[in-house]
Formats: C-alpha cells, structure tokens, sequence
C-alpha cells in the first residue's frame, strides 16, 4: 500500500508548475473516490484555519513559496519537502486534494500562463479536463467589489481551478492575444460602447438576399464616424449590432485594425455569406494591430412569431474564448427567439433556404 504523503509529495516534485501539480492532485483525489473535502474549503473558496491546506500554506510560505507580490514561485522540490513534513493520518485522496487546495491558494496569479504554455495558444477544451480562472472579483464603476464563489465548490473543483463538465459545445480556447485581451482589465474600469448605426428594419435588406445594410456606402460612413467618436472617447471595446454590416465592411475594417495599435478591440457585428456552399451568419471580432483574430458562426436562427425562419444552415455548436491570463472574452449572435423585442416579424420569405 502507497504512503498518501509520499505520494502526493512525488507528485508535487515530478511537475513542472504549480498548474500541472494542481491538476495532477485533482485527478488523484477523485480517483481514490474523493472530490471534495468539506473540512478545508469554506463557502468563498479560501482555506480554513487548522486544516492541512492551511498549515501547507503556512509551511511554504515560510519557506519563499511566494513572494510579497503573491507572484508564482513554486518550487517542486521545497514543496515536496514540506508536505512530507506534514503530520497526518488523510488517506491519499483526501490527502491530494488539500495540497491541490493549497497550491491553488498559494499559486493561482500563475496558472493560466502554465496551462497556455503546456497547451499551446489554440487549442479545443475537453470534456472533464480542468482550466484555471482568475480571482473572480468584478469592480464596478463605483469600486464595490463582489466575489461570485458559489456557497459550496462543485466536486472536483477549486477556487481558481474549474472541470469541463459536457461535450455538447465544442469550445475553442484562443490565447495568442494574451497582451491585448488582459489590456482590458487595466484601470479605470473597462469602458464598452454599443454602436447602433440602424435604427429600423428598413435600413436592412432581406431574404431571400443575404441579410445586410441596404445602402452599404452609407452604412460604411456611418459606422466609421461612430467608430472616430468612440475611439476619441477612450473605449475599450466597441459593439456593432448582429446583421449591420457586410463582408466589404468586414474587411475594410480589418485592415484598418491590422494597421492601427491605437483601436478599441472590435465586435464587429455580424454578416450573412455564403461559405462553402453553407449560409452563414458570422461574427468577427478584430483586435488592435492584428486585424481579424477569430470568428464564429450562429448556431441558433432566428424565428420569427409566424415561425419564418432565418434563412442560414446552422453550424454545430462551438464558442471561442478569447483568453488572457487576467480575462476571457467571447461572442454571442442573438441566441434567443427576439421576436416581440421588434415592433412586427422580420420579414423573411418562405422558401428563402
């Protein structure tokens, strides 16, 4: 039979980071049955006094596991070291889950940096595996902060550590633009506009055309003088509406996001094409000095009160994170009927597919 603390010390000394130790442990806890400990983990996430989790913080902090910062300095070797020093009778379950615990508390500013660099920028989220979130606490613009821990952590969690819990999305984590996405959590509080350069239906044309501006000269003008009046306003991120552009304005917009670092990040409403032989409505989000970082298709159409339905061939579910070490941000095209949000149906056509 295994010793539980040289166990879970091995597995501390054999990672290469904080994150992988921490997932590691999880995946040990819940395969000898345990995948919570309600001993350690009060309501907000934290450690309680007296528990094993605690005297580790306590231990490796002790021993520089941290420094004034609260920046990562894990040392697998120092950590191993103060866990066999630790006196307890935990079988190795419960054991692996209060130093996972304990790392999370101590090393979490770290985690989302390691799980990019052992995954690589691009990467699908599967079901069941772990990923890192930030400390979760949303300051408004009046400075009130509010932590949204749940009153108990779901099984095989942690405060900054979550589990994927189905596949029915396939859900794509993009972390090339780490610099410009965690840009948006500087201070003051992020600044969004909604643009809104249509104001009826009729500034739209409809099926069984492809959904889009009308007049699309104008509608290049009107969107880049809201644009200029959003930037000289100092917004961190700009909204255009779902439908109000078209793939010319897209385009013309990326290139003038590739070319300028001094852009809001950009959702650029969304457009119907036609994309190997699919209809489509997409959304494209543009970023400062990149241009068109990613895109993502509707899933759900449109349906109207007499049950007409949006004319495009729906995609299977996907959502696309765009994940900085401090932030994700990510797109959503209309998901919900918004049939009784309009003063009458939207006019689509029988037969428009």
């Amino acid at each position: 039979m295994s010793n539980p603390v040289s166990e879970t010390a091995a597995i501390c000394r054999d990672a290469n980071s904080a994150w992988t130790a921490t997932c590691a442990l999880l995946d040990l806890a819940e395969s000898h049955g345990v995948r919570q400990s309600n001993a350690s983990v009060s309501g907000d996430g934290l450690q309680e006094d007296g528990s094993i989790s605690a005297l580790l913080v306590s231990a490796l902090d002790t021993a520089g596991g941290t420094d004034q910062q609260n920046e990562a300095n894990y040392d697998p070797i120092i950590t191993g070291n103060a866990i066999e020093n630790l006196d307890t009778s935990l079988s190795v379950g419960s054991l692996a889950y209060e130093v996972a615990a304990a790392l999370d508390q101590l090393y979490w500013p770290s985690f989302t940096r390691d799980w990019l660099r052992d995954r690589g920028p691009i990467f699908d989220l599967r079901p069941g595996e772990h990923y890192p979130v930030g400390e979760m606490r949303l300051l408004g613009s009046v400075r009130h902060s509010a932590r949204p821990y749940r009153l108990h952590l779901p099984a095989g969690e942690l405060a900054h550590v979550r589990q994927r819990r189905s596949g029915e999305t396939r859900v794509i984590v993009n972390g090339e633009y780490v610099r410009i996405v965690d840009g948006l959590a500087g201070s003051p509080p992020t600044q969004v506009a909604a643009l809104l350069p249509n104001e009826s239906w009729a500034e739209l044309c409809h099926p069984p055309h492809l959904m889009g501006p009308a007049d699309v000269v104008a509608q290049r003008s009107l969107i880049a003088e809201l644009l200029d009046e959003a930037n000289a306003h100092d917004i961190d991120v700009a909204v255009l509406p779902e439908l109000c552009v078209d793939e010319s304005i897209v385009k013309s917009l990326a290139q003038e996001w590739a070319k300028s670092t001094n852009l809001p990040v950009l959702f650029a409403g969304s457009v119907h094409l036609v994309d190997d032989n699919r209809r489509v409505n997409r959304t494209t989000v543009l970023m400062p000095g990149v241009g068109a970082a990613w895109s993502q298709d509707k899933t759900e159409p449109f349906v109207d009160r007499a049950g007409s339905r949006e004319p495009i061939d729906p995609s299977s579910p996907c959502i696309t994170l765009g994940c900085g070490h401090l932030v994700r941000i990510a797109t959503l095209i209309c998901k919900v009927n918004l049939s009784g949000y309009c003063a009458g149906s939207v006019p689509w056509e029988d037969g428009a597919m």
